[in-house]
């Protein structure tokens, strides 16, 4: 959980989900809000709040006000412990977490995809909505599905992974021997996925977001040229007390006798459908690391 930030020891982990399983949601929810608004108002010079209100402030292209912007920030943080308790409050209990699901047509033709088709699906998640319960979801109706999370992850993270784990997911720390395993599962008609939205460099050129240079993952891309399958971009709204689970239309990747031109092209594309999932949702967006580190608002 984000929650990291202030308890960045495992046990200090382990202990806050075991609290939140326990506490009903009429008093979880007014907490939620004091939280976000704690949040905001005594961490305002965070680099993690700073990156929220810049990545907002790039996202809606700087026409965007002060008090809009703090309100849209503190929602979003909001919804992010939301969607964390709904997840973790209902982890135990596999029924309620589905009731909480609705699965759109589209996700539907993509679990039927993968169940049917011999050919592998490269997934593009987003830091958007019930991460989490989406990746739960998915589980249920895709087995064996590889998760790309990032490399080196801390203590605290790997917990979340052991979540991750025990929910059917098998999460691998991006790595050589991460994509070669990868690939190979696309290859063989299996499911991977991985996200595009947090800044890292593993290509030399930047890639144009929101109209705006930014260095983010083409791993996604690479896979899918080189086992030549689809990508497909996906996320979980909340909406009301629900999650509704979206996805694109299959995205087909486009060669190139240019390698670096290949690259740009399809990772451009996804990222425009990227952006597209973010805006109709955009308290939301929960991107803690700074997508546009010169773009640094005069709002803070």
């Amino acid at each position: 959980m984000e929650s990291r930030t202030v308890l960045k020891n495992a046990a200090g982990l382990k202990l806050l989900v075991g609290l939140v399983q326990f506490l009903p949601p009429r008093a979880a929810y007014p907490l939620i809000q004091v939280l976000a608004w704690l949040n905001l108002t005594l961490r305002r010079k965070h680099p993690r709040v700073r990156a929220m209100f810049t990545n907002q402030w790039v996202l809606h292209q700087g026409q965007i006000g002060p008090k809009e912007l703090k309100e849209l920030v503190r929602k979003t943080f909001a919804n992010r412990l939301r969607a964390q308790y709904d997840f973790y409050h209902h982890l135990n209990n596999p029924q309620e977490l589905m009731e909480m699901v609705i699965f759109s047509p589209k996700i539907q033709e993509l679990i039927d995809l993968a169940q049917t088709s011999s050919r592998g699906v490269m997934l593009v998640g987003l830091h958007l909505g019930n991460f989490d319960l989406l990746g739960w979801a998915l589980a249920q109706q895709i087995p064996d599905m590889q998760v790309i999370s990032v490399a080196n992850p801390s203590t605290s993270y790997r917990v979340e992974n052991e979540v991750r784990r025990r929910i059917g997911l098998d999460i691998t720390p991006a790595s050589f021997e991460a994509l070669v395993k990868a690939s190979k599962r696309l290859k063989s008609g299996g499911v991977v996925v991985t996200a595009n939205d947090r800044p890292f460099e593993d290509f030399k050129n930047p890639l144009n977001f929101c109209g705006k240079p930014a260095h983010l993952p083409t791993v996604h891309v690479r896979l899918a040229l080189k086992a030549q399958v689809p990508m497909v971009v996906v996320a979980a709204f909340r909406q009301a007390d629900k999650y509704y689970l979206e996805a694109s239309d299959l995205i087909q990747p486009v060669p190139d006798e240019n390698h670096d031109h290949e690259i740009i092209f399809n990772a451009e594309r996804v990222l425009e459908i990227t952006a597209d999932f973010i805006r109709k949702a955009p308290d939301q967006w929960n991107m803690y690391y700074p997508i546009w580190p010169d773009a640094v608002t005069k709002i803070l």
